[in-house]
């Protein structure tokens, strides 16, 4: 599903002209000074291809920020602070982004969804490292449970009052149950652990829900060859049956080869669209292998 149609960046006339205004050589700008990256014309899955240093999660981040994306972690934006004034480089650039929602059948616009979501390697790799963090806490936790316990249980038991009621009720529970099933009522239960792939395979196959626009910056972190084609079918099956959209930044021959997609390599000046087999990261792994390949006969 195509929500989005096309983005206009802004031009290098208005690049030069923000320039000879602000006089300061500012990041995101930088960025765009020379790659002349004007026109992003959207499908089911766009993907933004290149190097590290080429730009590719910074476009992710800005058109991301012009339709008001959820993010699960704060977005850094440098301010400069001159004699004139305070500039807000990032959200300049955001300002000068002209988006282009797609028409229906009747020629309405179509309405933005309201799943709409960036995940990024950051965010996964927190999500991990929380889990981790609870499932250590659970665990001192427990040990602290079995300890009270056992202290309830040698204490016993003398009546005075009505006061002491509570301690009667202690008691029993704690000879009553197991070590285990006392530690499940009173302690922190642990999360299943999974591997680095594992959790993030399932990070992204709960967040993909019906009529959504998804920002992936560099999915293929933590993610095995194995389980990067478990969520190209994840993404092309989010496309196929339950109305997505995506953006992605990526550099993994893997996931440039999803279906449906438009690629823009922003290693070249000017950026333009280019197919999976034409990109320079596709080609080393093919002439790598190919220097291979009498290792792969029988």
């Amino acid at each position: 599903m195509i929500y989005i149609d096309y983005f206009k960046l802004p031009s290098q006339e208005i690049i030069n002209n923000y320039y000879s205004q602000k006089n300061y050589s500012v990041y995101p700008w930088t960025i765009f000074f020379e790659n002349c990256f004007e026109w992003i014309n959207c499908k089911d899955i766009t993907i933004f291809y290149g190097n590290n240093g080429s730009g590719k999660s910074t476009v992710l981040n800005l058109i991301a920020e012009k339709i008001g994306v959820k993010r699960n972690n704060e977005l850094f934006k440098d301010v400069i602070y001159t004699k004139f004034g305070e500039i807000h480089p990032f959200d300049d650039f955001v300002n000068t982004i002209f988006m282009q929602l797609s028409f229906d059948d009747n020629g309405e616009n179509i309405s933005m969804p309201k799943n709409i979501e960036l995940i990024t390697s950051d965010d996964i790799f927190k999500k991990i490292n929380n889990r981790l963090n609870h499932n250590i806490k659970a665990l001192m936790e427990i040990e602290e449970t079995r300890k009270r316990q056992k202290e309830i249980i040698n204490k016993g038991y003398t009546f005075h009052n009505m006061n002491d009621y509570d301690d009667l009720v202690k008691l029993v529970e704690a000879r009553k149950l197991s070590k285990k099933k006392y530690a499940e009522i009173h302690a922190s239960k642990k999360e299943k652990m999974l591997s680095n792939g594992e959790t993030a395979l399932d990070i992204y196959s709960k967040a993909f829900v019906e009529g959504g626009i998804y920002f992936l910056d560099e999915p293929e972190n933590c993610l095995s060859p194995l389980f990067q084609i478990e969520l190209i079918k994840l993404i092309q099956e989010a496309v196929k049956y339950y109305n997505c959209q995506f953006f992605i930044c990526t550099h993994s021959p893997l996931i440039l080869s999803l279906s449906n997609s438009v690629i823009y390599n922003l290693d070249l000046e000017p950026v333009i669209s280019q197919k999976w087999e034409e990109l320079e990261n596709v080609k080393i792994y093919y002439d790598f292998f190919q220097s291979k390949s009498d290792k792969f006969k029988k």
